[in-house]
């Protein structure tokens, strides 16, 4: 089946793959925020919690970089159903054991299976788009459904753990995630096979260092979702242990703390493809997240809205950066490049490896706030790439 190459036909599938970027991102968010106390009750001290996500990263990045074989050799349509079914077996394990020998290889490898959904969701979502000058938009419209997704996902995962016991919360992920199945099917199996782009890492690495604004983009991207490792693994255990907030408390605090991307994503990206461009509104978030990362970092008071309110800063910075530095890289690529686009989504999980490996040396010498004090030194540093693009405007 050849895809007609009208626009009706592209709004009606850019329209599919905004709600499966939906389901995908609420079934992530509600238990995203607790896998680290997951971790904990079943044994693992908070210090050694860090190499299980590094690893679990390494494998999430290596699925990124062999997706667009597998995409070759299958077809991506059948690559992501056929991942989507483990997907949710994976939830369905963690749901009906506690045995830490079966958990923790399942708990990894659902790193790796959700690398190659988010891979294909990405492809599509550039094959669908409709023309580089509205990216912008668009990419706002897919970030914002998962955005709003992450916003209602903690609020609903602290309701579900009850104590410490998470089988609510695992199996609530798996029917969450189940009209994936059931859409992907009924929408995405008559698609055309295309040829994407093996993955080769020379090749790859000689187009990120020979062009400056990729590299630099990268390099905000990276700097963005480092801030996102940190933030993700060690906060929900930061307010439980050291804070002494409930988990329905915690819950509340990141639907709060999330809401900037929902309402900041839509009109940054408008704005970046009609006004100012992608720099300015860069450079801002790398300011704000910094500065409000150190406001928490340095707070001693034990409040639940202004613990909230400082998280909800970092996020109108990390808001700016996430819709400038997506909607500036898709503007340099197109959706064959998945060498590329697979090398700029394994950033997160190549941060997720580099972050928990430099914060535990600090959690063993010192604590959560030093830890903090650290991100947002780290955070600041991406004013530098972000200043070294070339606008768009």
């Amino acid at each position: 089946m050849t895809i007609p190459n009208t626009a009706i036909y592209k709004n009606k599938m850019r329209g599919t793959v905004y709600v499966l970027n939906f389901i995908f991102a609420l079934q992530m968010a509600t238990v995203s925020y607790f896998g680290a106390n997951y971790l904990k009750f079943l044994g693992l001290d908070t210090r050694y919690i860090s190499f299980v996500y590094a690893l679990a990263s390494a494998v999430a990045a290596l699925s990124f970089f062999v997706s667009s074989h597998i995409f070759n050799k299958f077809g991506a349509y059948r690559s992501v159903f056929f991942v989507a079914i483990l997907y949710v077996l994976s939830y369905v394990v963690q749901a009906l054991s506690n045995d830490i020998s079966l958990v923790l290889p399942v708990f990894i490898l659902n790193s790796g299976f959700a690398a190659i959904i988010v891979a294909a969701l990405d492809a599509l979502m550039e094959r669908f788009t409709s023309s580089e000058q509205e990216t912008g938009g668009q990419r706002g419209i897919f970030l914002t459904m998962a955005s709003a997704a992450f916003v209602a996902g903690p609020f609903l995962g602290g309701l579900l753990v009850k104590g410490d016991d998470f089988k609510s919360l695992w199996l609530a992920a798996a029917a969450i995630f189940f009209p994936f199945l059931i859409i992907s099917f009924w929408k995405l199996k008559k698609i055309e096979r295309i040829k994407y782009k093996q993955f080769h890492l020379r090749r790859t690495v000689s187009s990120i260092l020979n062009n400056k604004d990729v590299f630099n983009v990268f390099w905000a991207q990276f700097i963005l979702y480092f801030f996102y490792s940190i933030m993700v693994i060690y906060t929900s255990v930061y307010l439980k242990e050291s804070m002494g907030f409930a988990y329905d408390k915690i819950g509340l605090i990141f639907a709060f703390m999330l809401l900037p991307f929902v309402v900041f994503t839509v009109p940054l990206g408008k704005i970046a493809d009609k006004k100012l461009g992608e720099k300015e509104l860069m450079m801002s978030g790398f300011i704000i997240t910094a500065l409000s990362t150190l406001a928490f970092a340095l707070n001693n008071s034990n409040s639940v809205w202004l613990v909230a309110t400082l998280l909800f800063f970092t996020r109108v910075g990390a808001s700016f950066i996430q819709t400038m530095t997506e909607t500036y890289f898709f503007k340099l690529v197109d959706g064959k490049d998945t060498d590329l686009i697979g090398a700029f989504r394994a950033l997160y999980p190549i941060s997720s490896i580099v972050a928990p490996l430099l914060a535990s040396p600090i959690l063993f010498l010192a604590d959560f706030k030093a830890l903090y004090i650290f991100l947002s030194i780290v955070t600041l540093s991406g004013l530098y790439f972000s200043a070294k693009i070339t606008d768009t405007k």
